[in-house]
Order: C-alpha cells, then structure tokens, then sequence
C-alpha cells in the first residue's frame, strides 16, 4: 500500500468544511458516538486529574518531610499563640571521649546513675548537664558538657541561650549523629514557651504516667483525642496511667512525648530520692530572672545565679516552671526542631 503523507501549509486558514470535519472527529456523528468520545474525554480529564493530583500530594508530603528534621517526632505543640514546634524523640545525651551528641534510642530511656561517671575522658554516655554546658565557650568558666563544678558559672552570665549567646544552646550549637547531624537544627524552648504548653492549650495538654516500667510525663499535642478503646485521664499520679508497649507504640505514633523521671545531678552525685517519689529537671533556655521574677540589676538574689528549669515530680498537682534552679544542677534536655509551623490568623 503507498504511503501518503500530507502536508499541511502553515498559513492556511480553517475554512468551514475543516472546522466541520474536526467536530465531527472530536464529537462525532452519530448519538453513539457522541457517548463514546465523550466518556473518552472524560476518562482522559480524570486521568490527567488524578496524575495532577498525586503530584501536588507528593510534593506536600516532600515539603512535610524536608521540614521535619531527622528525629523529630510527628506532631505539632502549641509553645505560644501563633506557633507550634516538633520534639526530638529522646532526651540528649554524650559522650565525651568521642565528643558525640546523639538523642536516646527510645523517649523513656535515660542513663540514671552512671552520670556519676561524667568527666572529660568518659566513654561512656551521660544525660544531665549543667545550663549552657553546650561547649562553645561563652565568656564563663563552665560551658563544657562534662562540668561538674558546684558554682553559679555556668552558660552566659546575665542572659539567656539565646541572641548572641545563641551557641550556649547544645541543639543550636552541635550537630547530633541522630538529629540531622548538622548543627544550627534545634533549640531549647525557654521558660514562656513551656507555661504555654503546659498551661494555655486546649485540651489534654499532659499528664503523669509509666511507660516500659518507667515513670514520667506525657505531652499531648494541640486537640488531642484519646485513641478509642484508650481512657487517658489527666493525673499527677504515675499509676494512674499505666500503658502497655502495644499503647504507647500506638501513642508515640501519634506524636505524643514523654519526659522520663530522669533524676538529677549533684556536682559527681546522682538523685533521684527513690523509686516511690521520682522527679526531674528539664533546662529551659532561660536564666532565672527571665521570668520577670527579679528586677534586673538585683544581683544578690538567688534567681539571678539561677536557671530556669521545668521540675516534674511524682504525685505532685502541677509541673512547675521553676526560675530557681542552680545553674550547675545537671538537669536533662529535651529539644524541639527549629522548624516551626505558624497558625493563621
């Protein structure tokens, strides 16, 4: 059969008799037709919006992904009116003959009494550090993570962990193996930012309980609601809420923290009292007078010496944000991605 191929001129204009024959092409010319190429185009518009439609997703999913950091759990807390942070999925811990940071392998993990072991050759792991001891030195005599001093120099002298006092911060100044492993990609809430969560969200914003036998707090994120069949009361007793691996497989998936009743540490000493009333101390990046608690320039009180720190303890009614906190108390850190997510107005 000869091939025929036709040409078509590019200045030729469409005449009525073309303009005919490529409606009857696109609609056709009987009633059955008509159908068939309209169920045909039909099909191709939806195909074509289903394509668009997966890739619009894939890119929200990819845009989701690339701001969550390495880490970071999945849900999102309310820390003031407008803006929401993710938690790292463990305390912080190091090592110092490595100079390694890393976050715990599980939330509920903490090291407990081998912190007495800290010192600058320990090859080993520790958890409670002194405020600001991220390394970076910040004009004090006690920044490093392995200070054990009894004395109100730790971290900056008359600020927070923040400003130009931004690298006193150990989630803003180190990279952390398991967190991105880059530094300048968390932070630490300050003072404010933690009576917000804890006190001004809507709903079940915390309570105490044990998870894998140990006692601590869980945060729930904004609007939280119970898994069904899961009765989760609001208590400031651990055994009130006693979850098995399965629920808080399935709680932690949902994005919900928990704070292990870590101790505290004393100079080389650990405390944590004993296995009946547990408690701990998490650093805030604000130092004591932060908090509006003194008029700045008293320096003779105590808060100016000190810290802020959120204290949790068992059977206690609230958890307090405390500007009291001796600077070289090692406390435990739990950071939030600096990624942030703000609310509309």
């Amino acid at each position: 059969m000869e091939k025929r191929t036709i040409k078509v001129k590019e200045t030729m204009c469409m005449n009525d008799t073309n303009k005919t024959k490529l409606k009857e092409l696109l609609v056709g010319t009987t009633k059955r037709e008509k159908i068939l190429n309209l169920i045909f185009f039909a099909s191709i518009i939806f195909m074509v919006g289903i394509i668009l439609g997966m890739r619009i997703a894939k890119s929200m999913v990819d845009s989701i992904v690339k701001n969550r950091t390495e880490g970071a759990l999945s849900d999102w807390f309310s820390v003031d009116e407008n803006t929401q942070v993710r938690f790292a999925k463990g305390n912080l811990q190091y090592n110092a003959a490595l100079d390694e940071w890393r976050f715990a392998e599980h939330q509920y993990d903490f090291i407990g009494k081998d912190n007495e072991n800290i010192s600058p050759i320990y090859d080993g792991w520790i958890d409670l550090f002194g405020w600001g001891t991220s390394g970076w030195n910040c004009g004090s005599p006690y920044y490093h993570p392995y200070d054990t001093v009894q004395d109100a120099d730790y971290g900056p002298a008359e600020v927070g962990l923040g400003g130009k006092y931004t690298n006193s911060d150990w989630g803003y100044f180190n990279s952390i193996a398991n967190g991105g492993d880059k530094p300048s990609l968390w932070r630490t809430l300050n003072g404010v930012e933690w009576q917000y969560l804890f006190f001004y969200r809507h709903g079940l914003a915390y309570t105490l309980g044990i998870v894998h036998d140990v006692k601590g707090m869980l945060l729930f994120p904004d609007e939280w609601k119970n898994p069904k069949g899961m009765d989760i009361v609001k208590s400031n007793s651990c055994a009130d809420n006693v979850f098995s691996d399965e629920q808080w497989n399935l709680l932690e998936e949902k994005g919900v923290v928990f704070l292990p009743l870590a101790g505290i540490r004393r100079g080389g000493y650990y405390n944590n009292v004993n296995d009946s009333l547990c408690f701990a101390s998490y650093w805030t990046s604000s130092m004591g007078m932060d908090m509006g608690v003194i008029n700045e320039g008293d320096t003779d009180t105590l808060s100016y010496k000190a810290a802020t720190s959120v204290f949790i303890t068992d059977d206690q009614n609230v958890p307090f944000v405390t500007p009291f906190t001796p600077r070289n108390t090692g406390s435990s850190v739990r950071l939030v991605s600096i990624y942030v997510k703000k609310q509309k107005d």
